[in-house]
């Protein structure tokens, strides 16, 4: 190999991939290399480096590899040992930028290869050895710049699920942008789209790297309202899209506000008898970046606005803001799905010259603002599938949670046992009656659909206050719950929710049959995602645990997956969506989730940009509808024909 080749992939290992040697914890039982000997080793390292002349340091450099080597000699088996093949890499890396002689390259591929076969454990430690040596090899094969760039690929999939996943994809990412390999550029977005989406630095990297690009991320972030309640995004704007408005009193930023004002309150004048579906389908949530006190809720209400007001920390020098919106006024546009379009041309702010009435209702026109869209995906985030027997009518001995959960038993039609006790038959039907199967329910009117909830919350109050011992009031309580929660989507008021959440309480303390607690403890999970110091996979795992064997907890694996999406976490929704289409995708108390899971307009949205520009928009969303794909789950027609 040429000595120019030698030195640009040196060259390249320093400024994309320098390692780091991070110690592990041995998993087996061998005899281990102390601690104190590798961080003297370490040591010895980082001082040869600070050597006054490069003679100096090509001495240091071979005293630290001498010591390396005679302790993997003492210790070829210690299961530590690639610690030090670390520490014997970086200082034969350095030796031979120095001095770049066929022994010393000799010895530093010899090393390479003994890091590369490094477990999982160890990633950190052999990336860059694995890195040098894939490019060796392909460069000894008379590959051309294309042909290099393309045998990044095996590296990022060899490196999934281990610690420095996402160093390899920015290390990829950049060599390709260098080589000028647009399908390898592709296919790595489309990689950090499908394992990382949320991950802020990730995004931040994106936006530096890829000039002139857009992509999507679901806007991820907890944060404190003026309420002095806990929020989470995507999960407390999910069900609509929604408007996140990052701005500030200084400069024009309160007549921007005004101006916005007007344009807000114009469009929904002219939706006086909710026939567009305004404030079902769309709604603002205000970022104010001043660290006014009440995140500047009180200039909202004094224009007139009804928004949400959420603290931002640190205002522009929020990590929130650094990754999605970097500029002020921004309105950041985020589906009901949360997703938001990375657009990397510049600002969306659009100024008084073009009007905010247009814009909203420019937005309002979109795919994903669509009344049965958003509809859709509002009855499945607020419960109404778990309350609704999609294939018949109402059974108060059979309530769709209970058959739900005895679908695929040994015996589908077990009922329960009604007495003198139980919550009379009319009360229970006419509370029923209250939630509209779909489809019909993706098509009612915003003020239809918030009757509606209203009325059965109210009948449910009502049925507790006058029932308070009935064994079968857990049916009630699960009712109220979705009410409630329809009331917190339809409305946007935590208020709700915060009274879902305090019957769901009530509701686990007083009990349920095996199985038909899932209500309430959906409610209860997205509590805990809430917290601080929340464990989000690991809430949701729990909500799965706690159901028993998976195999058989269809409506918790369709929750799990919904909460997924609620945090911004798409590999989760993919298992999750994954394991229920596998194992019930027949259940007939499980269709409405079901079809959503498989509707083909959802799932080009799900993951999508808000963002229509150019020609091909439309062309490329019209093949995804049409392509002639088999479905994704195995399913039967089941009917009975007279």
């Amino acid at each position: 190999m040429k000595h120019s080749r030698w030195t640009l992939f040196i060259a390249l290992l320093f400024a994309v991939a320098g390692i780091v040697v991070v110690p592990a914890e041995a998993q087996d039982q061998g005899k281990l290399i102390p601690a104190g000997e590798i961080a003297a080793l370490q040591a010895k390292l980082a001082a040869a480096g600070e050597s006054a002349s490069s003679a100096r340091q090509k001495l240091a450099f071979k005293r630290v590899i001498r010591e390396a080597d005679g302790l993997l000699e003492a210790n070829p088996a210690a299961p530590n040992r690639y610690e030090v093949l670390g520490i014997l890499f970086k200082s034969q890396q350095q030796l031979v930028g120095l001095d770049d002689s066929a022994t010393n390259r000799t010895a530093f591929l010899e090393t390479c290869r003994l890091l590369a076969a490094a477990p999982n454990e160890y990633a950190a430690v052999r990336l860059d050895a694995d890195l040098l040596l894939s490019q060796i090899e392909i460069a000894k094969q008379g590959a051309d710049a294309q042909e290099r760039a393309a045998a990044l690929l095996p590296l990022v999939d060899r490196y999934q699920e281990t610690e420095v996943e996402t160093k390899v994809i920015k290390v990829a990412m950049i060599m390709a942008l260098e080589m000028g390999n647009t399908r390898v550029i592709a296919r790595l977005r489309q990689i950090i789209a499908q394992r990382c989406p949320g991950d802020s630095e990730m995004i931040n990297f994106q936006r530096d790297q890829l000039a002139g690009q857009v992509f999507g991320a679901p806007f991820v972030g907890q944060f404190k309202g003026a309420d002095g309640r806990a929020y989470r995004l995507p999960m407390d704007g999910m069900g609509k899209t929604t408007a996140l408005y990052f701005w500030t009193k200084e400069g024009d930023g309160l007549e921007q506000l005004k101006l916005l004002a007007e344009g807000w309150k114009k469009v929904n004048a002219n939706d006086v008898d909710n026939a567009a579906n305004v404030a079902s389908r769309y709604q603002v949530i205000s970022f104010n970046l001043d660290g006014l006190a009440d995140a500047g809720e009180s200039l909202l209400r004094d224009a007139g606005l009804d928004w949400p007001a959420l603290h931002l920390p640190g205002g522009a020098e929020n990590t929130v803001y650094k990754t999605y919106a970097r500029n002020t006024p921004k309105l950041l546009v985020m589906t009901p799905t949360g997703y938001t379009a990375m657009v990397m041309g510049g600002s969306t702010r659009i100024g008084p010259e073009r009007g905010w009435e247009r814009s909203f209702q420019s937005m309002l026109a979109r795919t994903w603002t669509q009344q049965h869209f958003t509809a859709q995906v509002q009855s499945l985030l607020i419960g109404d599938f778990l309350v609704i027997d999609p294939a018949g009518a109402f059974d108060p001995a059979a309530p769709p949670e209970w058959k739900a959960v005895h679908a695929q038993s040994d015996d589908p039609t077990k009922k329960l046992k009604r007495t003198a006790a139980s919550v009379p038959e009319d009360k229970l039907r006419a509370i029923q009656a209250c939630f509209v199967k779909p489809p019909l329910r993706y098509n009612l009117l915003h003020k239809q659909g918030r009757a509606n909830y209203a009325k059965a919350e109210a009948l449910c109050r009502q049925a507790i206050a006058e029932h308070p011992d009935a064994d079968d009031l857990w049916i009630v309580r699960n009712r109220r719950i979705v009410a409630l929660t329809g009331l917190w989507k339809v409305e946007q008021d935590r208020k709700h929710f915060d009274a879902a959440l305090q019957e769901a309480i009530t509701a686990m303390q007083a009990g349920y049959p095996a199985g038909t607690d899932l209500i309430a403890r959906f409610c209860l999970a997205r509590e805990a995602l809430r917290a601080d110091d929340a464990d989000l996979a690991g809430v949701i795992d729990s909500f799965v645990q706690a159901s028993g064997d998976e195999s058989e907890a269809a409506p918790t694996l369709a929750i799990a997956s919904m909460l997924a999406m609620e945090i911004g976490e798409r590999r989760l929704h993919e298992r999750y969506r994954r394991a229920f289409l596998d194992k019930h995708a027949n259940n007939p108390m499980m269709w409405t989730a079901t079809a959503y899971l498989l509707d083909r307009a959802q799932r080009y949205w799900l993951y999508h940009p808000p963002f229509t520009a150019g020609w091909t928009y439309g062309r490329r969303m019209g093949y995804f509808y049409a392509i002639g794909t088999p479905e994704d789950a195995h399913r039967s027609f089941q009917a009975e024909l007279k």
